[in-house]
């Protein structure tokens, strides 16, 4: 069951840092291939705990974790 669902508001102002990658304790995000840039996906947001480390260390604020949508 999802619980939590996240995800990049807007890819355009991300400065691929890669901390959301490094950061998150279930591997939620990975590099991948976004608008021709290669940037930090939620590509397993069934694992996603909720625990903010993603939303707290970016930069920009463009990580957004909620409820997942049932």
């Amino acid at each position: 069951m999802v619980l939590f669902g996240v995800r990049m508001t807007d890819p355009t102002l991300c400065d691929r840092l890669g901390g959301c990658v490094n950061v998150c304790p279930e591997g939620v995000w990975k590099w991948s291939a976004v608008l021709g840039r290669n940037l930090p996906v939620p590509v397993d947001q069934d694992r996603c705990i909720g625990c903010m480390k993603c939303v707290r260390i970016c930069p920009h604020g463009i990580i957004k974790v909620g409820p997942a949508k049932i």
